[in-house]
């Protein structure tokens, strides 16, 4: 991390400090707001906390939902991804015995590859969402959510950026009940463009115009036209 950061300042510079909207990333860690309050408040600390040590798929599917501008987050097509790959990766902490490791082995590397992906699609979404950095996906975009020194770090800013409302899932089921399914199942980064926009922004400002979106408005005849011969050109009344 601090040897990409020394080899390419300005890119990693802006793809670690989110600003306003989630403060620096490994520096700005004990800045509690506004994921423990705003102002920071110990109920609202202890809540965040408690939701993140104990209901980490809950938070996760949360923030997924929340980083795909989905309003609500979904049993099947949020959450239930985000379970089966922290559900595996907590069994391999638990499992002792070689031989159970080698038969769980090939589907708990798979599943750690996709915890992983889901990570690096997260903060790139964010980052994407909140038009901070490069829109394009970076080698800190995986690099920093998968290395144990920094994916603390990675938590941290992705609770900052958001407000509380965006990753509480609880207060979500406590309204509406557990949903089944809100949106369409994906796990495909969105799209580096918002609706309407020319085209992304990089990290210096310039836009990149071939991944902008271009729209025909269809022509239409009103009824208020009229041929430029219809109309006299000496002057006299029609």
């Amino acid at each position: 991390y601090y040897l990409y950061f020394a080899v390419y300042p300005p890119v990693a510079s802006n793809m670690t400090d989110w600003g306003a909207n989630g403060g620096r990333l490994c520096s700005d860690c004990c800045v509690c707001e506004p994921c423990c309050g705003s102002p920071c408040n110990a109920a609202d600390g202890c809540y965040c906390c408690l939701n993140f040590l104990f209901c980490e798929s809950c938070v996760f599917s949360k923030m997924w939902a929340t980083s795909m501008d989905h309003p609500k987050c979904g049993l099947f097509n949020h959450w239930a991804i985000w379970f089966v790959a922290l559900l595996f990766i907590g069994t391999s902490v638990t499992v002792t015995s070689p031989t159970v490791m080698v038969i769980i082995g090939m589907p708990l590397f798979i599943l750690s590859l996709l915890y992983l992906y889901l990570r690096t699609v997260l903060r790139l979404n964010m980052r994407r969402k909140l038009q901070v950095g490069d829109p394009k996906c970076t080698l800190l975009d995986c690099f920093v959510p998968c290395c144990p020194c920094t994916t603390f770090c990675d938590m941290c800013q992705l609770f900052r950026s958001m407000s509380i409302s965006e990753w509480d899932w609880l207060t979500q089921v406590r309204a509406g009940g557990i949903q089944t399914t809100t949106e369409d199942f994906t796990i495909v980064p969105r799209p580096p463009v918002t609706f309407g926009t020319a085209g992304g922004s990089d990290f210096d400002g310039d836009y990149d115009e071939e991944s902008g979106q271009t729209f025909e408005i269809e022509e239409k005849d009103t009824g208020l036209g009229a041929e430029l011969q219809d109309f006299p050109t000496d002057g006299t009344p029609m």
